[in-house]
């Protein structure tokens, strides 16, 4: 702790940036340590995950320049492609106050920072924070009974809240509603498991062959074909099992 505080009193003081100028301090730090800076906040990307074909998850270690973020809130991400800085606002997932930084990316079709982040992402990569912001955050005074409705990428902040209750040992009543966004995608004649994964979501599964029935949802319309007896449903508001189901024309599932 002494080190510490003795580096940052003259790591900050006029003289350094005197010797160091114009470029300043950071700039020559940054050449030994990335993370080190006493005005730019960063972080370092300590694991990544893919956990859909269509997203990537983050999770990054801030550096002292950065002031942290209220539950709700979103942080500005800033990474170098091609030797130009992009910068794009991702909801952390993390509880306010963790020590680590949980980004979840989805993939953009053409989206540039988002494909980049999908392919490239690694850990020892490190990112800018430049900036904290929105007014999506937990009352001072959280209520006794709390409703939360989210959908789509919209889960993340929520998240970040339930998390953040967590920790800080809320007992009161949460009741939380979530949807996937209406995602279509063009019928390729596999079954409705496999075409749900392409797209990017993930019903839960087990088997994957008709049998445990751990992927059974509801379908609200159209008409399935069962791969493994063969028979043929049109009923609306039905159960099926999507790992051997096959759409016949136009259908809706609730996954």
């Amino acid at each position: 702790m002494f080190t510490q505080t003795v580096t940052k009193r003259v790591l900050g003081s006029g003289l350094i940036d005197v010797l160091t100028g114009p470029h300043g301090v950071d700039r020559y730090t940054e050449l030994v340590t990335p993370t080190w800076s006493l005005s730019d906040a960063r972080a370092k990307v300590v694991s990544v995950e893919g956990r859909t074909p269509r997203s990537v998850t983050l999770t990054l270690a801030p550096n002292d320049a950065f002031r942290g973020f209220k539950a709700g809130q979103h942080v500005n991400l800033t990474v170098e492609i091609d030797g130009r800085r992009h910068t794009r606002c991702y909801s952390p997932a993390s509880a306010e106050g963790s020590p680590l930084i949980e980004l979840t990316v989805g993939l953009h079709d053409g989206g540039l920072v988002s494909t980049y982040l999908h392919r490239d992402a690694r850990p020892g990569m490190v990112v800018g924070l430049d900036g904290v912001g929105g007014e999506f955050v937990l009352p001072q005074t959280p209520p006794r009974r709390i409703l939360f409705v989210s959908g789509g990428s919209g889960i993340t902040p929520v998240m970040s809240m339930l998390r953040t209750l967590t920790a800080e040992g809320y007992d009161g009543e949460i009741a939380f509603v979530f949807s996937d966004s209406s995602i279509e995608r063009t019928d390729d004649g596999w079954p409705l498991l496999d075409q749900a994964e392409a797209a990017g979501l993930t019903p839960a599964s087990g088997c994957r062959m008709g049998i445990c029935h751990t992927c059974t949802r509801r379908k609200t319309r159209g008409v399935v074909k069962n791969l493994i007896t063969g028979a043929v449903s049109a009923v609306d508001e039905e159960d099926v099992q999507i790992c051997v189901s096959v759409p016949v024309g136009d259908v809706a599932v609730a996954l």
